[in-house]
C-alpha cells in the first residue's frame, strides 16, 4: 500500500499551517442587480457585477433571483471575459424565484492573476412575459497571490 503526501502535508511533518490573516481570511464579493424586463429579454446581454481582485481564489458562490419569467426560458451565466459561464452556467433561478450554490467545476479554486470584472450574461432570454426583479450573486474565496495547485508526491 502506497502513502502519498502533498507539499502542505509532507511525510516529515513540516507542512505549513495557515491561520487567519489577510491572505486566508474569507472574502465575499457580491452584487444585487435590479433587472428591468428590457435587460432579460435579449440573449447575450450582460451586466457588470463586481471586480475580483488579483490573487482572489474562488471557493464557492451563490445565485438567487426573483421570478422574472412567466414561462421557463430565462437562464443566466455568471463568469468573466475568459469564460462567461465560469461560475454558473444556464442557471434557471429567475424562472421560479430560486437559489443555487451549484458552482461550476471550472470555477472551483479558480485564481485570478489580475483584477477582473465578473459579469452576469443572459444565456437564454425570457420566453414568456418578462418581469422586473432582483438578481443576487456572491462569490466566496480568499486572496493568496502565491496560491497554486498542490503537487502530489509519493512517500520515500
Amino acid at each position: 500500500m502506497a502513502t502519498y503526501y502533498t507539499s502542505k502535508a509532507p511525510s516529515n511533518g513540516a507542512g505549513p499551517t495557515v491561520g487567519p490573516g489577510t491572505f486566508r481570511g474569507l472574502v465575499v464579493l457580491e452584487a444585487q442587480v435590479s433587472c428591468t424586463s428590457a435587460m432579460t429579454d435579449n440573449t447575450n446581454d450582460s451586466v457588470g457585477l463586481f471586480y475580483a481582485p488579483a490573487g482572489f481564489v474562488v471557493i464557492g458562490g451563490t445565485i438567487s433571483s426573483d421570478d422574472m419569467d412567466s414561462s421557463t426560458g430565462i437562464a443566466w451565466n455568471i463568469g468573466d471575459s475568459g469564460s462567461n459561464s465560469r461560475f454558473f452556467s444556464a442557471s434557471a433561478v429567475s424562472q421560479a424565484a430560486t437559489f443555487s450554490s451549484a458552482l461550476a467545476p471550472a470555477g472551483h479554486f479558480y485564481k485570478y492573476t489580475s483584477r477582473t470584472e465578473i459579469r452576469a450574461y443572459v444565456q437564454a432570454a425570457v420566453s414568456g412575459t418578462p418581469a422586473t426583479g432582483t438578481l443576487k450573486v456572491a462569490l466566496f474565496g480568499f486572496i493568496d497571490p502565491d496560491y497554486s495547485t498542490t503537487a502530489l508526491t509519493a512517500s520515500t
